[in-house]
């Protein structure tokens, strides 16, 4: 009659309205019964057939199974969400932003962190709501938004805060549960099985309680498979968010050990699951290593800045300025060894104008120089802390102001007052100069970003002054330059350099001659050795290069020269030829298959075309 009631209160504690610990004790109490009976008192067995108290016991064991897999369950269901509010984002966040960027998630971020008032404006408030969130829920509690992701709502901070994650709010236990022998299942579908429920058999630390400084080895053992870890990517994962300290710690298989140094005390949570994907069969069991903090720490002396200045205070705007400091834990080892365990430093910040830093806080050393274009007028701020948290800790700030002028009015009409070049005819390798004068002023160039450019359209338009004399873009100047072939070249000066700015523009010609000629007949027999010759004025040797007609791509030597190396798409030939008495020729002994070619002869002291014809390889008379 014992063993009967004992498996009707087990029956009714299988609801899963009653409490887990309720159901746990049973399973104990009823263990510890049945070795009351069948140990103590002999006469009980005695009374009842050898064949009834097998099928009652084995009947009372397969019902305790099914309690234990009903505890599984109701461990998954009895968790809480993590934090008492939650968010779901769906892109990255940062100081600046507003509602009208971010489709209104601003707000909802502020009212998620209690930010008052919610202005739909990503400033200092909200800046420092994230932080505090970040750091009080172990993502991340130093540095920056550039960084460390201090204060920048990203991926790590958009998980944390989204809504759903769940957590067992089981006591932490070393007793190993024994999993079900008959009630795992699995969930199938085309490309693989995955274990459900999970069972985390058992999850422990080697000590609950630890000085600061000493390691601590978790060890798990589940009832995954190798299939679940190496088809599903399953896994079994431990983190330490509770309290925030790091990030996940460790990723192992369903059964394993991971020996870590904890920094403080926190609740250490190993997840299970049996696949990747979202809704997979998922197990949690926690336990809370204490950590007691050493009684000795780095030792910092106060933080004091001995000079904090910035030159020029006054400058036009897109002009940069240079801040200088100088502080007493500038070139100190044992100050920089000492705040790398406190997280302190020296961070310069300009002040927030129209809901936007001048200059987002930044970490520097404490002492140099940091070189800043600024955008408008303010404030900015030296500020060295000995822990950079924010939680009262000594700390020293100094402030120096820059005030941003309007840039000056752009010249309007630009006049050019000449533009020639001289000599206006040259032969192949002869230089010319060209020399201007404008209107343009100082400011027009220094401060608007505008000046005078002279352009050739044989060229691409590009700027023959741009690579060799960077100088030249003033109101007035000169530079030299050598022409390859006939051109008309533009000057073009400008009062800004923004599109709109004033313009004047005038034109001037070259005239090339070459004197270098192509004298050779212009054809051959394919595949046969050929001669190309000619005549030149140049005493140093040519380069000879015949490239089938069609490539259509620039003449320059870069470009043809890149043929020669790769001519899978085109055939190209090269051949260098000496100069002798003005003459050159160049001889081409595997001759060239059926196409007709163009030649080109550059001179081999600076590249530059001096001649070019055409070659016909040809069996055709």
């Amino acid at each position: 009659m014992v063993v009967l009631e004992l498996y009707r209160l087990a029956k009714i504690y299988k609801k899963k309205h009653f409490v887990l610990s309720s159901m746990k004790n049973l399973i104990r109490n009823g263990i510890v019964f049945l070795g009351f009976l069948f140990l103590v008192s002999p006469a009980f067995v005695l009374a009842q057939s050898t064949n009834s108290v097998q099928s009652e016991i084995a009947a009372l064991l397969a019902e305790l199974q099914q309690l234990q897999a009903q505890i599984v369950q109701l461990q998954g269901q009895s968790g809480s969400i993590s934090s008492s509010s939650c968010i779901n984002l769906s892109d990255n966040l940062y100081a600046g932003e507003t509602d009208a960027q971010t489709g209104g998630e601003v707000t909802q971020l502020q009212q998620f962190l209690g930010v008052n008032p919610t202005t739909g404006y990503f400033g200092p408030l909200t800046l420092q709501a994230v932080q505090n969130w970040q750091s009080s829920h172990g993502v991340v509690s130093s540095g920056t938004a550039d960084t460390t992701g201090y204060g920048f709502v990203g991926p790590r901070t958009i998980a944390a805060m989204a809504c759903g994650t769940v957590t067992s709010n089981a006591t932490p236990s070393n007793t190993q549960i024994l999993p079900p022998q008959n009630n795992t299942t699995s969930i199938q579908n085309s490309t693989y099985t995955e274990t459900n429920p999970v069972i985390i058999n058992s999850f422990g630390a080697s000590s609950y309680t630890v000085n600061a400084g000493q390691s601590v080895t978790f060890s798990w053992i589940s009832n995954l498979t190798s299939n679940d870890i190496s088809q599903n990517g399953g896994g079994c994962q431990l983190n330490n968010g509770t309290p925030a300290v790091g990030t996940d710690i460790d990723y192992g298989g369903a059964s394993g050990s991971f020996t870590y140094s904890p920094s403080a005390s926190a609740t250490y949570t190993l997840q299970c699951y049996s696949g990747g994907k979202d809704g997979s069969p998922t197990a949690t069991k926690q336990v809370t290593v204490t950590v007691i903090p050493s009684t000795s720490g780095p030792t910092l002396p106060l933080p004091v800045i001995n000079s904090f200045s910035v030159s020029p205070t006054s400058v036009t705007q897109g002009q940069p300025v240079t801040f200088n400091w100088s502080t007493n834990w500038f070139n100190n080892s044992a100050v920089a060894s000492a705040l790398q365990q406190t997280g302190g430093g020296c961070f310069l910040s300009g002040s927030i104008v129209n809901g936007a830093y001048l200059l987002y806080p930044t970490s520097v050393a404490p002492g140099g120089s940091y070189a800043f274009t600024p955008t408008g007028s303010g404030t900015y701020t030296l500020e060295c802390d000995s822990t950079g948290k924010g939680d009262g800790s000594p700390k020293a700030a100094q402030q120096v102001s820059v005030t941003v002028n309007s840039a000056s009015t752009q010249t309007n009409p630009v006049v050019i007052n000449s533009f020639s070049v001289s000599p206006t005819s040259v032969t192949t390798g002869q230089s010319v100069t060209f020399s201007w004068s404008s209107n343009l002023t100082s400011n027009d160039i220094s401060q608007n970003g505008g000046g005078c450019y002279v352009l050739s359209p044989t060229n691409n338009s590009s700027e023959l002054n741009a690579v060799g004399n960077s100088t030249n873009y003033g109101p007035s100047g000169s530079f030299t330059y050598t022409p390859t072939a006939t051109a008309t070249y533009t000057l073009e000066c400008l009062s800004g350099g923004k599109d709109g700015s004033p313009t004047a523009t005038a034109q001037a010609t070259v005239n090339v001659t070459s004197s270098t000629q192509i004298t050779s007949q212009n054809y051959g027999l394919p595949n046969t050795p050929f001669s190309v010759s000619g005549s030149t004025s140049i005493n140093n040797s040519l380069e000879i290069v015949l490239v089938s007609q069609s490539y259509t791509g620039p003449t320059d030597w870069n470009d043809v020269s890149n043929l020669l190396k790769s001519s899978a798409a085109y055939t190209a030939v090269g051949v260098s030829a000496s100069v002798s008495n003005g003459n050159w020729s160049a001889t081409f002994q595997s001759g060239l298959p059926e196409d007709s070619y163009n030649v080109y002869v550059y001179n081999n002291a600076n590249y530059n075309l001096v001649a070019q014809g055409v070659f016909y390889s040809t069996y055709k008379g």
